[in-house]
C-alpha cells in the first residue's frame, strides 16, 4: 500500500506542476483511504476564486470540463453517437460548470454531464469513457460527480434515460421513484392525437 501510495503522491505532484502551467496558482493533495480503495483529491484554483475538486483514482482525474476540453468531448460523443445524442460546441460550452471529464496523462478519456432543469430535477446526460477505458470504474467516478454536485445544489430527482440499466442500477438509479414513472410519448404507436382521454378518477 505504502509504494502504491507513493506513486499515487508523485502523480499528484505531476498533476499540479500541470495545473500551474495552465495558471493555476494554487492548489494542495489529499489523500483519502476507504476501504480498501484510495481516492486522492486535489483541490485547485486561481487567486482570489473559489476552489475546484479534481479527483484522482489510480492515475485518472476526474475534474470540471473547460473551454480547452469541448473539442475532445465532441469527438467523444460523435464516436458513440449510436447510443449518444449529438452536442453542438455552443451546447457543450453552456453546460461547462456541470460537465465533468475523466483525464489520464493529459488525455480526455470520458465524459458527463448534469443537465439542470429545475430547482427538483437534472438528468445525467452524455455519458461516455473511451473504449480501452471502460470496466475501470470511470463511468462509475464520472457518474458520481455529477451527482455529488446534484446533491450540492439540493436537487433530490436525478434522471437519466439509458439502455445500461445494470449499470445504473448499481448507482442507486431506480425505474421507479416515490410511485412515480418516467413515460415516453412514441410517435410508431397509433394514438390518436386529438383524443383527450379520461383522466383516473383519483386526478379529476
Amino acid at each position: 500500500m505504502e509504494t502504491t501510495h507513493k506513486t499515487w503522491i508523485e502523480e499528484a505532484s505531476v498533476r499540479q506542476m500541470r495545473l500551474r502551467e495552465r495558471g493555476v496558482l494554487e492548489s494542495s493533495f489529499l489523500s483519502v483511504l476507504t476501504g480498501e480503495c484510495r481516492i486522492n483529491q486535489i483541490y485547485y484554483g486561481r487567486k482570489g476564486h473559489k476552489g475546484k475538486l479534481a479527483i484522482l483514482q489510480g492515475a485518472t482525474m476526474i475534474r470540471l470540463a473547460n473551454a480547452e476540453d469541448v473539442p475532445a468531448i465532441l469527438q467523444l460523443i460523435h464516436q458513440n453517437n449510436d447510443h449518444l445524442l449529438e452536442r453542438t460546441p455552443a451546447e457543450i460550452e453552456l453546460l461547462l460548470p456541470t460537465f465533468w471529464v475523466a483525464e489520464v496523462e493529459g488525455t480526455v478519456v470520458g465524459c458527463c454531464c448534469l443537465e439542470i432543469y429545475s430547482r427538483k430535477i437534472a438528468e445525467v446526460r452524455s455519458l461516455v469513457v473511451r473504449e480501452e477505458y471502460r470496466h475501470r470504474g470511470v463511468g462509475r467516478q464520472l457518474v458520481a460527480a455529477a451527482v455529488r454536485e446534484a446533491t450540492r445544489r439540493s436537487i433530490r430527482e436525478i434522471l437519466t434515460v439509458t439502455s445500461e440499466l445494470e449499470f445504473f442500477g448499481r448507482l442507486n438509479f431506480k425505474p421507479v421513484l416515490n410511485e412515480k414513472y418516467a413515460l415516453f410519448w412514441s410517435a410508431d404507436d397509433e394514438v390518436t392525437a386529438c383524443a383527450d382521454p379520461e383522466p383516473p378518477a383519483n386526478q379529476q
